[in-house]
Parts: C-alpha cells; structure tokens; sequence
C-alpha cells in the first residue's frame, strides 16, 4: 500500500464515521439521558459505573474494573486521602487491543458529580433529566457524563466503519474526579498507561485545558473570649474574628496574585482564586462563639511552589494576629490539609500530539483551539506519573451550572467534540494495514 492510498484510506474512514456520529445524534443524546437519570454523585458511583461496563460490553471492549483501596494507592505522590468507603464503587476500564505498530492512546472521563444540594434551586429534579431550548439538564450533564458518552459514541462509530486500530486504545471511566482526582491516578498506578491522554471534561468547545495552577486548602481555627450575647461592651466573637481574618487573607491574596507567572505559563482561562469555601462556628444561641474555622483554598502560578504558598500563608496570618489586640495572645490555629497540588505544566509547543490534535480539532470542530491554564486542579498531573505523558482536557461541548443548579449541555455542541474524537483516534493510532 502507498502512502498516499494509506492517507486515502484513514480520510475514508474518518469521514464515514463522523457522517455516522451526526446521523445517530439524537440516539447519543438519549443515550445521555439514560446515564444521567442514575444518580452518581462522588461516592455513589456504582450504578453509573455498572451502566458504563454494559456499554464497554457491547463494544467487545476488554473490561477491567477495580476499587481503590487506599493500602494500594495512598503512598502514591498526588493522592489525596478522605473519608469515604471504596467498596461497590469501582473504575471501568475498557481497551481496545490495537494490531501493533501504532501510538496507543487514552480517553478519560469521570463519572462521579458534585452533590446536587440544595435542590429547590433547581429548576426541575436535578436527577430527571430535562430538554428545553437545545438543552439537557441534570446533574452531570455538562460535568462530566457527556464526556463519558461523547467517547463512546466515537469509539461505536469507529467499529461500525470497520476502523481497526495499530494502537491500543484505552477508556477510562473513573471515579472521584471531585475533588481528589484519585481515580485516575489510581488508573495510572494500575499500568492503564498510554503515550498521550485526551481528557474528555470541563470546557466549552475550543478551549484545550494543558496546564493547571498549584492549590492548597488549609483551615483556620479562632478562638473568641465566650461569655452572653447580651454583654456587648466586652470580650471577642470567635465567627467575627474569623470574619476579619478572612477579609485579610482576601487583602494577602491580591497581593500574591499580582506575581506574574514564569514567562512558558500559557494565559491562565480565569483569576487566580482565593475563597473561603465553609465555615463553622459557634456553641450556644445565647452564647458569644468561643470558636470558628474557615476552610480556604487558593491558588497560585509558578514560580510559587507549594512549600513556598504555605509559608507565605503562615507568615500573613502570624503578622495580622501581632497587629491584633485580641489575637496577639490568641492567635489562629492554621493546618493545612486536603487538597495540595504544585502547578503542572504539561504543554509543550513542540510535541506532535498538540500539533496533530490542533489541527485535527479545528478541520473537525470548525474552530482553532486556545492552549490554556485552569485556575482549579484537575486529572492531567496524573498522567505523567511514571514519565512525562502529554495530555489535554477539552470538551464535552458548551454548558453550564456546573457545581451549581440547573446544569445543563447544549446538545447540538456534543456532536463536534465526537467528530474531533474520532477523526484523532485514527489518526493518532492508526489503521491495521497501513504503512
């Protein structure tokens, strides 16, 4: 075979696949709804997951499932641990044996969702899913069932064109992406490894996701004078402390924000945060709070480092409690705990798996991608756990609400992040019997 009737050949079944996907579009999309109607959130994964095994089923695919014992994993760099059970919640994988000679390849998504409280902000039954106006809302439609879906469809499509991959193709279908990200490591620990990564998750159409700021959570612990809320001559209230030390961690923030990032940090996609994510505090009704903690989380750019980040923060918060006439001889309590993260970067220009997905997303998609850095964390630190892997996050298309009410994905928008998964599953894995 020559190279060209090779090249003929892989743009043959390219284009038959994507006239494929766009004609079983309403059937994707139902089939979204089917997986969106079974409740998932982070810690009830086991039902979705069964759902997804039945569909890797279907696809002849080789199935792996596995839970995540912390004995196993905890000892990994980048695990985070907490406090739920793993048992009944597994991840599903499923691999598609290439021929040999091609460049394997991972699609990633998660199945967990964030919890859909406090439902009576939501329009409808956050676990019903719901059209209107090209929208499907629920719970995970956007954040990340449709992801999960989206490569499905592209890998039915591929099969029933009679695409026959040299590299190995391998889905993942993880749990715990919120917050821990330790599903996919756990996938990567587990040898479920391959030379690049395509993340299905988070972003409207044309963003490419390649990089993520440093996180880290901390708590801070203040400790008022107590005594009734009827004596307001005297004494300290530890939520009002609490209040004030917020406000100068905010004021800390600002200023360590206005660092500029190392000169290779592609534009981060939105503001550095800082937020104060809850806060519990107070005893008695009739009492002055004699305690309050914040739980807090920012991010930050290189060239901050995590140790750094958590001696800047020690230091701001001793100077305010010195410059405090209560706090000086009370001070905060400070832990840092959960959620700790340097900043990953991933991109490089140079790498023929960025090159080739740039071109092959924007001839499919109808527009260029943009290379950006997430002000968040996300599964792509993952990837390179035994050597650098190059991966990137993008799609499942255009929505909304996510981690808030009425979540929804524009339906029409799924249709080009199938297509651009498709026509670079052929192409970067290649086809059994070309050259």
């Amino acid at each position: 075979m020559t190279l060209a009737s090779s090249h003929a050949d892989l743009e043959v079944v390219t284009r038959r696949a994507l006239d494929l996907l766009a004609r079983d579009h309403t059937a994707t999309v139902s089939q979204l709804a089917d997986l969106l109607a079974i409740p998932s959130p982070v810690g009830q994964e086991g039902e979705a997951q069964d759902w997804v095994a039945r569909r890797l089923t279907e696809l002849e695919l080789e199935l792996h499932q596995f839970e995540l014992d912390p004995a196993e994993f905890a000892h990994l760099p980048g695990w985070l641990p907490n406090d739920r059970p793993h048992r009944g919640r597994p991840n599903v994988i499923g691999i598609w044996r290439g021929s040999g000679g091609g460049r394997s390849l991972v699609l990633n998504a998660h199945i967990d969702t964030v919890p859909a409280d406090p439902v009576e902000r939501w329009t409808s039954d956050p676990w019903t899913p719901r059209f209107s106006g090209g929208r499907l809302y629920a719970r995970g439609a956007h954040d990340d069932k449709a992801g999960i879906v989206e490569i499905i469809a592209a890998l039915r499509a591929l099969q029933r064109v009679g695409f026959q991959p040299r590299g190995d193709i391998i889905v993942q279908s993880v749990i715990e992406d919120e917050p821990t990200g330790n599903g996919t490591l756990a996938c990567a620990a587990r040898g479920f490894n391959a030379e690049a990564a395509w993340v299905v998750d988070g972003t409207p159409l044309g963003e490419a996701i390649v990089n993520h700021c440093g996180q880290i959570q901390f708590f801070i612990t203040t400790y008022g004078s107590g005594g009734s809320i009827v004596d307001k001559v005297s004494g300290y209230d530890a939520i009002q402390l609490a209040m004030e030390v917020a406000r100068e961690l905010e004021a800390f923030a600002r200023r360590a924000h206005q660092q500029p990032p190392a000169p290779d940090w592609p534009a981060v996609a939105n503001p550095l945060h800082f937020a104060v994510s809850r806060i519990a505090g107070g005893e008695w009704f009739a009492s002055r709070p004699q305690k309050c903690t914040l739980e807090c989380c920012m991010a930050f750019n290189p060239p901050e480092t995590l140790a750094g980040m958590r001696e800047r923060i020690a230091a701001a918060l001793a100077a305010f409690a010195q410059s405090h006439p209560w706090l000086r001889d009370n001070p905060p309590v400070l832990r840092f705990e959960g959620l700790a993260t340097e900043p990953v970067r991933i991109y490089r220009e140079d790498h023929p798996f960025f090159r080739e997905l740039g071109h092959i997303y924007g001839a499919t998609a109808g527009m260029p991608l943009r290379w950006l850095t997430l002000n968040a964390w996300c599964d792509l630190r993952h990837f390179s756990l035994h050597g650098y892997v190059p991966a990137v996050l993008t799609g499942p298309g255009n929505g909304g609400g996510d981690h808030g009410p009425d979540e929804y994905i524009e339906t029409d928008s799924m249709l080009p992040v199938m297509q651009a998964l498709a026509a670079f599953t052929v192409r970067w894995c290649g086809q059994t019997g070309d050259n």
